[in-house]
């Protein structure tokens, strides 16, 4: 993961992300994915979840 490369795109931190994106994992293998599934699944959903994170920190409205 990217940390540095996505704080940059979401005016975050990269501790924030790489604390988000292990909540991401942590779940996602929770739900049994592993490999290249979990891999896929977790960097689509931590982009999700960091669109989600700033829209709202920004009062947007975050729609997809």
């Amino acid at each position: 993961m990217k940390y540095e490369e996505l704080s940059k795109t979401y005016k975050v931190t990269s501790s924030f992300v790489e604390e988000e994106y292990n909540k991401v994992v942590a779940d996602l293998t929770e739900k049994g994915l592993t490999g290249i599934d979990l891999e896929t699944e977790s960097e689509e959903l931590i982009n999700h979840v960091l669109r989600t994170l700033t829209a709202k920190s920004r009062g947007e409205l975050f729609l997809g």
